[in-house]
Order: structure tokens, then C-alpha cells, then sequence
């Protein structure tokens, strides 16, 4: 029988499994069983060790759960017996992402060096891989926005953002014209929503959409190639890196504070500042999209507003 103390800690632990399942997948609504395969898709960034305790304390809690006479017993118990057949990680790898290892950047010769490396290595997922890094890189979307975007015939790509709901955003959606693009590039860009738009065809299984399968496997992908890479690194690129590359290129390329807000989805101005890639990081290659009117100005309406209504700001 558990201790107190471990059943404690199990507890701490699977809440902090669920706050990184929600976060990562940018789903406040999860269910258990979409929970514990987020688990199981992942468990190559674990140690044995740390896979049975992670394991150990969803069932712990999702079983408390189910004692406690909750509704969803069905999901709970279809979670609990997915983690129990669940496999242990073949070997490791060595350290799991967290965000501290994340990179907040994606240089030139790094996306050259996996670009080679996919080319060179031929794999399920590394041809989708390299178009959503390179999508992700001229466009600047959360990954989980590709789900719902839509690029329409006259080269505009219309978003969903998705921190909308969290006040965050500074609309329902943004629209990015994407007619500066190349010929190649729209094609990568055409390449990258076809893998999407077939990901969402797929049912999935055991509460994992289509989409979110297929990005875990392009997260995987990329999680093997940057390792095989960069063995001896602390930081590494992930589909979010593109997102930040996208940033810093704004920035190097001097556009106003507005302008980033919009292309982003930000309602406020210093969030690219504040959380995303550095000026430093940026190149002066240009950026790929135009804002839309429309969002700047909604942005900067939002911005007037937050200064004025701070004491000592405004006029």
C-alpha cells in the first residue's frame, strides 16, 4: 500500500503532467484519454525510470478520480488502460524537452544543416517536418494554429489565434498577406496545409485527433533529427523555434511594435519583446508577409487604451 507521502507526490506530479499536457498541446479542454496518449506519444523523451513514475502517477490519479464516483469513469478507465499497456521507452533519449531547451531561435546554418540532414535521411515524417518549419519561419504561427488556418486564393492566410479566448490576442482572427512569397515558396507553403488538411481526414485513436497525431510525429521527428545533429547541445530547435525565428526577423528588419502585434496575434506590443527571439537572432532577408490593415489598427486601438487607463500614462 502507498504511503502518504507517495500518494502526495503522485498527486503533485499528475497535475503538473496535466498543466504540460494542456500547455503544449494548447488545449485547456483535454480528456483523460487524449491526456494519457499524450503521455505515451512522448515517452522517447523519458528515462525508464521517469516514464514508470509519470505512469504511476496519472493511473494513481485518474484512479482516485474514478473513486470518487466522478462522471467520466468511461474516460478515466479507457485512460488508465492505455497507460498500463503502454510500452517502456526503448533505451531513453537522454534528457526530455522542457522549455529550457527549447530554442528560442533558428539560425540560417542550423536550418540548412536539418534540411540536409532530412534530405540526406529519408523518413516518414521529415519531408512534413521541413514544411512546417519552413511555413512556421515565413508565416510565424503557433503550431496548433495550422489546424484551423486557410489560405485563400488571393494569397492571404487567415488565422485563428489562439489566445483569443485568454484575452491575449488582439481578435478572433488575424489575416497575413502572403503575396511577397516565391513561387517555390508558396509551393512548400501548399505542401505544408495538404499534410494538414490529410491529418485532419484521419480519425486519430484513443481521443487524439488526426491533427494532433501528426504533430506529435513531426515534434518526434524533429526531436530525433536535432539531437542526432547536436548531441552535445542544451537547447534545440522545436516547431515552436520558427515562431521565434519569425519574430526576431520582424524586429531586425524594423518593423513597428504594431505591426509584429498584429502579424503574431498579440494584443499587446511588448509580448514579442518580452517572451519571444531576440533582435540579434533576426536576419535583414526580409519578412515574407504584410499585416493586414485591419489588425494594425485594432492593435493599436487596444494599446491606447491600456496606456490611458494606467495611472501617470497617457495624456
Amino acid at each position: 500500500m502507498r504511503t502518504l507521502a507517495t500518494q502526495e507526490k503522485y498527486h503533485i506530479r499528475a497535475v503538473q503532467l496535466i498543466f504540460r499536457a494542456k500547455k503544449e498541446l494548447e488545449n485547456e479542454q483535454l480528456t483523460p484519454p487524449q491526456i494519457a496518449q499524450w503521455l505515451v506519444i512522448n515517452n522517447h523523451a523519458y528515462s525508464k525510470a521517469t516514464w514508470r513514475q509519470y505512469r504511476a502517477a496519472l493511473v494513481y490519479a485518474f484512479t482516485r478520480q474514478i473513486q470518487d464516483n466522478t462522471d467520466n469513469s468511461y474516460d478515466l478507465s479507457t485512460a488508465i488502460s492505455l497507460l498500463k499497456k503502454a510500452a517502456s521507452p526503448i533505451g531513453r533519449l537522454e534528457s526530455r524537452q522542457t522549455s529550457a531547451q527549447k530554442q528560442k531561435k533558428m539560425g540560417e546554418s542550423d536550418l540548412i544543416c536539418l534540411m540536409d540532414y532530412f534530405n540526406g535521411k529519408p523518413s516518414r515524417h521529415g519531408l512534413a517536418t521541413q514544411a512546417w518549419l519552413l511555413s512556421g519561419l515565413w508565416a510565424g504561427l503557433r503550431p496548433c494554429e495550422w489546424e484551423h488556418a486557410v489560405f485563400t486564393p488571393s494569397n492571404e492566410l487567415v488565422i485563428i489565434n489562439a489566445k483569443n479566448t485568454q484575452g491575449r490576442a488582439h481578435g478572433v482572427t488575424r489575416t497575413l498577406d502572403m503575396a511577397d512569397l516565391t513561387e517555390q515558396e508558396q509551393q512548400v507553403l501548399c505542401l505544408h496545409f495538404d499534410y494538414v488538411q490529410q491529418a485532419k481526414l484521419d480519425p486519430g485513436q484513443k481521443g487524439i485527433s488526426g491533427f494532433e497525431r501528426f504533430y506529435s510525429q513531426c515534434r518526434s521527428c524533429l526531436y530525433e533529427a536535432t539531437r542526432a545533429l547536436w548531441p552535445k547541445r542544451k537547447q534545440f530547435i522545436t516547431l515552436y523555434s520558427a515562431r521565434h525565428q519569425f519574430s526576431a526577423n520582424a524586429k531586425f528588419n524594423g518593423l513597428p511594435l504594431e505591426q509584429i502585434a498584429a502579424l503574431m496575434g498579440h494584443a499587446s506590443i511588448e509580448t514579442a519583446t518580452a517572451h519571444y527571439g531576440r533582435r540579434s537572432a533576426g536576419n535583414g532577408g526580409g519578412m515574407k508577409v504584410t499585416a493586414n490593415s485591419d489588425d494594425v489598427a485594432r492593435v493599436t486601438a487596444l494599446n491606447h487604451h491600456r496606456m490611458n487607463a494606467q495611472p501617470g500614462l497617457g495624456m
